[in-house]
């Protein structure tokens, strides 16, 4: 996934396979290395996920949360 295009703060649509419930929320880190983490936080969590997950489908920027 190309992160060039994202930027802390964006908010986004975390797009997950059919076996886990997509969620919106804020950026708050963007992995930029191998072992780092995509960091999105909800009103009530902050998910770290990683960028090779196979249950991940997309992040889409440019949504209200």
């Amino acid at each position: 996934m190309n992160t060039e295009n994202f930027e802390i703060g964006d908010s986004v649509e975390v797009v997950f396979c059919d076996t886990t419930k997509n969620f919106r929320g804020i950026i708050r880190n963007i992995p930029r290395d191998v072992g780092d983490m995509w960091h999105i936080e909800t009103k009530t969590i902050l998910f770290a996920i990683n960028p090779i997950c196979h249950d991940l489908r997309a992040i889409i920027k440019g949504l209200e949360e």
